[in-house]
């Protein structure tokens, strides 16, 4: 049966026989929703909104993009399917002031009866073939409040916001769920979010967004307002802000990130080249890598409301102009069974920089800071090559290594400023700049024998890039914690571990575990 002779199906499985690219291509149709096969890729409307009949003229079988999606806003029950063939679908009607279905964006209107049942689901062929291209027109979809959306295999490219509200490729206000896409080129030229910009809840399996740009505001690749963000296997690469958040701009909600990578995102006069948070982050299995920021926290910022907790994750490469090369904490880091390598600031910390307030707290454990690189410009201004601690503020580590750290004026060991907490078994190369006190009795912070201990950033298994030990070392002997247990390491459970010290996890090949299972008695785990 072609597409010409009827180009809307109710499909109920089992009920109508396709062929197999067709099968494929809807076979996350949900039962009871209304299906819209796309057959031009021209932009049109639809003759009839609402009718249950997608075509630009009544009674001519030809199916749009819009079109689809002017009658998916209107279906109700299980909302509708929109299966989208491939090829380059060009949205070429302009914007109107009044915003409406008939041009500019896509708009996912809210459902005539409200319902997170009522799901508009729009499949591609796959992001390599099915394009949605904006042509600089408007953004490329609009997401209600109240609507459900899920949007697979297709690429969202050249998208352009000019207005107070951003989001150059996206902007969404409902529920949205993103799997399989690309999101590129696309630039809020006044507001925030070059790819998208979430004032709902956001989620992305397998996404790409590359080269997206906030002109003038934060989040060059996410910006949110919203409740959460959850990326899920997803790059953000290349990306612009002007303002905070090179790659991800997090003013409120949550962010999730897991087995994903941010690499070369710049905030060029701002915060956090990676990501920005004023939220609760959690960042697991992922690497935040080569991104720079024009201010405070090359890799990573937060802000003093928020909490930042990372795990099983590598942060290297990343540059501030300012403070925090790695990491700026205005807030509580949680770090565990991580690696933050190469990271360079201009100023102080450039690992971890902590400010100088109560509010801010870092707690890490398991962990490897080593080879980062203060005052890089060797101007004789930054302190605290693996961690800058603030006057007023708690840094607290156990079972980690601080080594090989410098800052440049010229070259001199630094691995850290300020004062240090310390649990368990950890090492450092210098202690000149550090004060210290234990945290609990048989605590140490012994001085490793020499930096050619230490290997360099490299694949050695496992979800990022780490550290291992060369040897001979000192640092190897295996060692069981009292309870007989193992620590576990940054490659994960697969990596049997090897002869290696008490830095086990800090450095991949970590087994040994000298306190019981209290990670820091004061509350800290």
């Amino acid at each position: 049966m072609s597409c010409a002779n009827k180009s809307v199906r109710y499909h109920w499985a089992g009920a109508i026989r396709l062929s197999l690219v067709a099968a494929l291509l809807l076979a996350s149709v949900p039962a009871g929703a209304s299906e819209f096969i796309v057959n031009s890729t021209d932009d049109a409307v639809d003759a009839t909104p609402g009718d249950g009949h997608c075509e630009t003229l009544v009674g001519n079988h030809i199916c749009t993009l819009r079109a689809a999606v002017m009658e998916a806003n209107k279906a109700s029950g299980f909302g509708a399917t929109i299966t989208l063939p491939a090829g380059t679908y060009k949205l070429i009607l302009p914007a109107t002031l009044a915003d409406g279905e008939d041009g500019g964006d896509l708009n996912l209107t809210v459902p005539q009866v409200p319902s997170s049942l009522t799901v508009i689901t729009i499949n591609g062929a796959g992001a390599a073939t099915t394009i949605i291209d904006a042509q600089q027109n408007d953004r490329v979809f609009n997401v209600a409040v109240g609507r459900t959306a899920r949007i697979s295999g297709v690429s969202i490219i050249n998208g352009l916001t000019v207005t107070a509200l951003g989001g150059g490729g996206i902007y969404n206000a409902g529920d949205l769920t993103v799997n399989d896409c690309i999101l590129s080129g696309n630039i809020a030229a006044a507001a925030d979010g070059g790819g998208i910009l979430n004032e709902g809840a956001f989620s992305a399996t397998r996404v790409t967004f590359s080269v997206n740009t906030a002109t003038n505001g934060h989040g060059g690749g996410i910006a949110s307002h919203g409740d959460s963000v959850t990326l899920t296997n997803s790059v953000l690469s290349g990306n612009l802000a002007a303002g905070d958040g090179g790659g991800i701009f997090m003013g409120s909600g949550s962010l999730t990130l897991n087995h994903s990578s941010l690499g070369d995102n710049i905030a060029s006069s701002g915060r956090g080249g990676g990501i920005f948070t004023n939220g609760s982050t959690t960042i697991s299995y992922s690497t935040v890598s080569d991104n720079t920021a024009g201010d405070y926290g090359g890799g990573i910022d937060e802000d003093p409301s928020g909490t930042l907790e990372i795990n099983t994750s590598t942060i290297s490469g990343n540059s501030a102009t300012f403070r925090g090369g790695g990491i700026a904490n205005f807030g509580q880091l949680i770090l565990r069974n991580s690696t933050l390598s190469q990271n360079h600031s201009k100023e102080s910390g450039a690992g971890v920089w902590n400010w100088n307030e109560p509010s801010a707290s870092a707690s890490v454990y398991n962990s490897t800071i080593v080879f980062n690189q203060a005052d890089s410009d060797a101007n004789g201004s930054g302190v605290g090559g693996g961690a800058y601690i603030g006057v007023d503020s708690v840094f607290s580590i156990r079972n980690t290594v601080i080594a090989g750290n410098t800052r440049s004026s010229p070259v001199i060991a630094d691995d850290c400023s300020g004062f240090l907490v310390i649990y368990g078994n950890n090492r450092l190369s210098t202690a000149a700049g550090c004060t210290a006190a234990t945290g609990d009795p048989g605590s140490t912070a012994a001085l490793i024998g020499s930096l050619s201990e230490l290997g360099v950033l490299a694949n050695n298994g496992g979800p990022s890039k780490t550290i291992a030990l060369i040897p001979p070392s000192t640092m190897n002997r295996r060692r069981r914690h009292q309870s007989g247990m193992r620590r576990s390491e940054q490659r994960g459970n697969g990596h049997r571990s090897t002869r290696l010290p008490s830095l086990r996890r800090a450095l991949r090949y970590w087994c040994i575990r000298v306190q019981p299972r209290v990670h820091f008695g004061n509350g800290f785990e």
